[in-house]
């Protein structure tokens, strides 16, 4: 046994010390013996929770529930003043700090004034008499103990004062402690000192400095440098005495070897985590993205103590702070799970492109991987958040893979099993998802009505009707109960089948078995009807659901606004936006991009900037989405000034365009005329690192085209279309993409390159529409409907035969690459014959159509056909064909 400075004591002192301890004690103990006790059994200091105010390592974590307070408790007023009757043993340290008076420096765990709800650094101003009620005010620590010790019925009444009311500690915030007994011979192989914090404040502990090789300590695998000596066991008996200086443990130690082979101690070992776990919170917050260096590196030396503690798991001190520490990450990485996900799901179920959850994936797999190298116990309720997480990530293989890792150690619980299916679904695995109900009776899991759910839902999406209700039914058969999500499920199911009559009858026996409709439910119902083209029995069941009381949501109106966006039904948009408003159901984003959405498909672009406005007077800031709507409004107009304008709110607030915005104000000046203004602003997309895609290219195919009309800008828009081939994917051209071009083509007399991109565009599979007959064989100079303007107002005879012989060359085309031609081409053709009274190209175009079914004509065509025909002379040539194609056929 040594002192602080390491130097063994004389065994003559020794004997002194613990003789005059003894005596004391045992004047102490007699004295005891003498004042009634109304707890007998509670005569040892029991276990300690917190640590001593004075301690260097964190302040009390010992706080009461109010549950578990007294009824004499009286109520705290403004100043924090109450009263307490707390029964002898108090469970209480006390030190007197200048300037303050006597605190509460330790609460015991479960000792009479914690149970009372006494706090540490409460301060006791005023103490109950000796007999009677009446209370004596205190200000020094003696007086205090005396009061104490002198009340006769061992009920002392405390008056306190709590200076402040913190909010209480998070678990992974606390100082984790735990205390543990251990019964050492000699030599006890301990190095102790004595630890006083300052000058100012009474008292200490005694902090074990070394624990030496081939001793009892040693021996034990328990006792490590920086446990603190709380109590020693007495002289003679199995009592526990607190002791806070090294000169009363050494003299308890000496004292008790010299009547006893052996000495108890009862010590307390803490821990608290580093750095990174309230770096881990920020990241939760959003406050930061990942661990600094430091951070890092203070995990390490918990996750190596973890280890420690875990390795010892058989003995009772490593165990029990093993679980802290376990349930102290367990309720720091929860939160952050849940934070993480909910981060995701905004992203994804956002109007806005934000949708890339990276950030979010990367910081969870990150957390995982760590506590998969930490002994971290999962149970299955935290199993079940990282997998919801994940889940909301948009990564189902990570949610199945930490399931896979704790089935083994911990058995599942329905809810992990339906996680399981939502999974399986997520990665497009239905005979997986289903085979999860077998799985779990084998296991003797019972199935709950949400995993029926999920399997009814899966059956639903996949238009099972049978195997929805298979399921719908299992759920009564298992003797449970279908609740509203199960009956939303059918509702829904209807919906998306455009069944309104068989949702309207689910809506009824659903009210029948007691189970009342929410506004899912309505939402569902209304989209029935108007899916099948019934808007106004949408708007009859919505004003019936708001007279039979349902809390309405935006779910039935949004429904609703999509029909009338759906329809170009503006007005009705903007009058059911008021009629929520006036029910104080707030509009959400959704309800405003429908009201947007309703103006730009009407093409009336201030009403368009009127949602807009309205949206943002309700404290709903607008998206790069919303923007671009109400820019492709303004792009069809032309209205490059308004488009130009709303970019620079857009800047304003922080939105950064993306490919939609940018289509929107290159649409705004083709139409506008301004080509040189689309392709600077095709030049500052690039420059955004905006990537362009099929629409965007087809823009600039647009731009480079169009007039004025040269061959060299032409060639310049076809170089553009070689890179999208290049490119391919959703950069590749389409139809669209060569409509335009050949309009600008044709448009400009270019009618070889014409030709040549026609054989281009069906030689890459790229089927023709009735667009590209119009714009093929349109009649420039005729002036109807839907004709192509020419600069010419006068063509010359040369330019009509140029445009026939045109006509020809792309009916050539398209006989070699076996495809129809409208209706609308073979009048135009034969106008053009008309006009030039060219027979013979009649004759060639009529047998073309006759022989090779190569014009597909509609019955708006038949009279204008038989005209043009007739006044061709066409149908004298009816034998002549007929003998055509006999030969072809014995050919």
């Amino acid at each position: 046994l040594c002192s602080n400075d390491g130097i063994p004591l004389p065994h003559g002192i020794h004997s002194f010390l613990g003789m005059a301890t003894l005596i004391k004690k045992c004047i102490h103990f007699l004295l005891l013996l003498a004042v009634p006790r109304p707890f007998a059994g509670a005569l040892y200091l029991r276990p300690f929770r917190a640590f001593p105010r004075s301690y260097p390592r964190g302040r009390s974590s010992c706080t009461a529930s109010a549950e578990n307070q007294q009824s004499d408790m009286v109520s705290q007023g403004a100043k924090g003043i109450y009263e307490v009757v707390v029964p002898r043993p108090l469970g209480l340290q006390l030190e007197e700090s200048p300037g303050r008076g006597v605190v509460v420096s330790l609460v015991l765990e479960s000792g009479n004034a914690a149970q009372m709800g006494v706090q540490v650094g409460d301060i006791i101003i005023a103490t109950s008499a000796s007999v009677g009620s009446q209370m004596w005010d205190k200000k020094t620590l003696a007086g205090v103990q005396s009061a104490i010790q002198t009340r006769v019925d061992g009920q002392v009444r405390l008056r306190f004062k709590r200076e402040r009311f913190q909010p209480s500690l998070r678990k992974w915030e606390k100082t984790l402690n735990h205390t543990y007994e251990v019964e050492l011979t000699r030599p006890l192989g301990l190095v102790l000192r004595q630890r006083v914090p300052n000058s100012t404040v009474h008292g200490g502990w005694v902090e074990v400095q070394e624990v030496q090789e081939g001793s009892s300590a040693a021996a034990s695998g328990v006792i490590r440098p920086g446990d603190v000596v709380l109590a020693t066991s007495a002289s003679v008996g199995a009592l526990m005495w607190e002791k806070r200086t090294l000169e009363g443990v050494l003299s308890a130690i000496s004292t008790r070897l010299a009547l006893s082979p052996s000495v108890r101690l009862r010590l307390l070992r803490t821990h608290r985590f580093g750095r990174w776990a309230s770096e881990l919170n920020d990241v939760r917050k959003g406050h930061r993205t990942r661990l600094s260096p430091e951070a890092l590196v203070s995990y390490r030396r918990d996750r190596r103590k973890l280890n420690t503690y875990c390795s010892q798991s058989g003995e009772e001190s490593s165990c029990s702070l093993s679980i802290q520490v376990q349930d102290a990450m367990r309720a720091l990485c929860a939160p952050a799970f849940y934070e993480l996900g909910q981060r995701a799901l905004v992203k994804l179920t956002s109007l806005d492109d934000t949708d890339d959850t990276q950030s979010e994936l990367y910081i969870l797999n990150s957390i995982w991987r760590r506590l998969k190298r930490a002994p971290i116990d999962m149970d299955a309720s935290f199993a079940h958040q990282l997998m919801v997480a994940f889940m909301r990530c948009g990564d189902p293989s990570s949610a199945l893979s930490v399931f896979d890792s704790i089935s083994t150690t911990v058995k599942p619980t329905a809810r992990l099993y339906t996680t399981t299916i939502k999974c399986h679904i997520a990665k497009g695995q239905q005979a997986e998802a289903f085979a999860v109900l077998p799985r779990m009776r084998a296991e003797q899991v019972s199935p709950e009505v949400y995993t029926y759910n999920a399997l009814m839902s899966i059956s639903a999406k996949s238009g099972d009707r049978r195997g929805m209700l298979e399921y719908f039914r299992m759920i009564e058969r298992s003797g449970l109960r279908p609740d509203r999500a199960s009956w939303n499920i059918v509702l829904n199911f209807c919906a998306r089948k455009k069944q309104p009559l068989q949702a309207t009858d689910v809506l009824k026996r659903m009210r029948m078995s007691g189970v009342q409709p929410d506004a899912y439910s309505y939402a569902n119902l209304i989209q029935s009807f108007v899916a099948n083209g019934d808007v106004q029995r949408g708007r009859t069941l919505l004003e019936e659901a708001v007279t039979a009381g349902v809390q309405l949501d935006v779910a039935p109106f949004n429904a609703l606004l999509g029909a009338y966006a759906k329809s170009l039904r503006w007005f009705d948009a903007f009058e059911l936006i008021s009629y929520m408003e006036g029910l104080g159901v707030r509009p959400d984003e959704l309800s405003y991009s429908l009201l947007l959405r309703a103006c730009v498909r009407a093409k009336i672009p201030n009403k368009a900037k009127e949602a807009l406005q309205q949206m943002r007077s309700a404290g709903i800031v607008g998206t790069v989405r919303t923007y671009s709507m109400l820019l492709s409004a303004y792009a069809h107009d032309g209205l490059l000034r308004e488009a130009l304008e709303l970019l620079r709110t857009m800047q304003s607030e922080s939105i950064s365009p993306n490919k939609y915005t940018y289509s929107a104000l290159m649409e705004a000046c083709i139409v506008g005329r301004q080509s040189k203004t689309a392709l600077a602003i095709w030049r500052q997309m690039l420059e955004q690192g905006v990537e362009p895609d099929r629409v965007t290219y087809t823009l600039l195919v647009r731009a480079r085209s169009s007039p004025p009309y040269s061959l060299k800008r032409l060639v310049a828009a076809r170089t553009v279309i070689g890179e999208m081939h290049k490119r391919g994917g959703e950069s590749a051209p389409n139809v669209i993409t060569y409509n335009e071009f050949l309009h600008a083509c044709v448009s400009a007399s270019q009618f070889s390159l014409s030709i040549e991109v026609l054989n281009e565009m069906l030689d890459h599979g790229i089927s023709p529409t009735r667009k590209t007959s119009r714009i093929l064989t349109g009649d420039p100079f005729g002036g109807k409907k839907g004709a192509r303007s020419s600069a010419l107002s006068t063509p010359s005879h040369a330019a009509l035969e140029q445009r026939l012989r045109f006509f020809l060359d792309v009916v050539g085309v398209f006989e070699y690459y076996r495809r129809q031609l409208d209706g609308e081409a073979y009048i135009a053709m034969l106008s053009m014959c008309a006009r030039l009274k060219d027979r013979g190209a009649a004759r060639r175009i009529y047998i073309t159509r006759h022989r090779d079914q190569r014009f597909v004509l509609r019955n708006m065509h038949t009279d204008r056909v038989h005209e043009l025909e007739a006044a061709l002379g066409c149908h004298d040539m009816q034998s002549n064909v007929d003998i055509s194609v006999d030969a072809v056929v014995d050919v």
